[in-house]
């Protein structure tokens, strides 16, 4: 599919990573439908040459009209903020929503389904937290027997993955499964804002951790990618951080960027959780770059979001 002739729908736009994979859309020449519950949370710059349609994934008639006339839909918006809430507050986005998104696809004549999912789908029993090998996209995933266990987020996002196989196959649409790992980035609600008040701290535990974080500009590069080639249909694939990659890597690229001179104080630990993304590097050319570099260009676009601010 060229993403240059085509129009591309993506459920939570206005959310940290629909945004950038909107961003993403937009500079490759994609016209872009942002699905968004709240349009007024777009802000103003987001906007420029999107389309905005107002749907909640629980409303099939708002979905269909939203997906009138597109090419494909990236079903992005789930549960936001999973670690506080309980089983509908998941179930209800996470699982029906999928059904709905391709209920009302199926309705509206689209065939092109890019699903986003999470590394957090997988079954990682504790004996696998010190192991050398990479997780790949064929290793057993949660079920809702780990509902207790692993909370309703992981266990939801599993059966959406499942409801989205069962209704594509249904339907005869295309599908894409990409799963990502916990992403940082410009706009980051989480980790970026929390290494910044770490930073404020004398001294800082930097714990030699295995970290499994993508860059958000990589991760929707990747599912750009995805909608553009079609080698990609009918596969799952890992988007997750470079298994070398630790908590004190992040910590030090930081530094290094900003010149924050906190010292950090390195805490080696055997703990290791690292995902296979080869499939993804040689599909559709992922790549994590150097954290040092996805830092400076985090720090570029606050710099000239804030400048356009100040000369409104």
């Amino acid at each position: 599919m060229q993403l240059d002739r085509c129009t591309v729908a993506v459920t939570g736009a206005s959310g940290f990573f629909g945004a950038h994979i909107a961003s993403v859309l937009l500079r490759k020449g994609c016209r872009v439908r942002a699905v968004v519950r709240h349009p007024h949370r777009l802000p103003g710059r987001d906007r420029s040459g999107m389309e905005v349609a107002q749907a909640d994934l629980l409303d099939p008639e708002a979905l269909e009209a939203a997906f009138r006339g597109v090419d494909a839909v990236v079903g992005n918006a789930a549960m936001a903020t999973p670690a506080i809430k309980g089983w509908e507050d998941n179930y209800l986005p996470n699982k029906v929503g999928t059904e709905n998104v391709l209920d009302a696809m199926d309705r509206a004549g689209v065939r092109r389904y890019i699903h986003i999912s999470t590394i957090g789908v997988y079954d990682i029993p504790p004996t696998r937290l010190f192991g050398r090998k990479p997780f790949a996209e064929d290793h057993p995933l949660v079920t809702i027997k780990h509902r207790r266990l692993v909370g309703a987020y992981r266990v939801t996002k599993a059966l959406a993955e499942q409801a989205a196989r069962d209704r594509c196959r249904l339907y005869g649409i295309d599908l894409t499964i990409l799963r990502t790992s916990a992403t940082y980035g410009y706009r980051d609600p989480t980790i970026l804002p929390a290494v910044r008040r770490a930073m404020k701290l004398p001294v800082l535990p930097a714990p030699n951790l295995a970290f499994s974080l993508v860059y958000a500009g990589d991760a929707a590069a990747a599912v750009a990618e995805a909608i553009a080639r079609d080698i990609s249909r009918g596969k799952t694939y890992n988007v997750a951080g470079a298994p070398e990659n630790t908590l004190r890597t992040l910590l030090v690229a930081w530094q290094h960027v900003t010149g924050e001179r906190t010292r950090l104080l390195t805490i080696p630990t055997p703990i290791r959780i690292m995902f296979d993304s080869s499939a993804a590097t040689r599909d559709l050319g992922f790549r994590n770059r150097p954290m040092e570099e996805a830092i400076r260009e985090v720090l570029d676009m606050e710099r000239a979001e804030n400048a356009e601010t100040q000369y409104r």
